[in-house]
């Protein structure tokens, strides 16, 4: 599965571990979090992508790891 491309929306309890673990083992990971995030920093400082919301549908693997209560319907 190494090289495969992934997008996460979220960088929580669930989005932070998923991202790390994926691209420990060859993934490509990219992020899309909301612009007043407080996990922006964090995300930029470890490395990762962030998306615009436009990038997100290019993505052949989406993950929405969002509480349940940020979940859209």
């Amino acid at each position: 599965m190494r090289d495969q491309t992934i997008g996460i929306v979220g960088f929580g309890n669930q989005g932070r571990s998923w991202a790390l673990n994926l691209r420990d083992s060859g993934w490509n990971v990219h992020l899309f979090l909301r612009p007043d995030s407080s996990s922006r920093k964090k995300a930029q400082d470890l490395g990762f992508h962030l998306l615009n919301p436009q990038s997100l549908r290019e993505m052949p693997v989406l993950a929405m790891l969002l509480p349940d209560d940020a979940m859209p319907i």
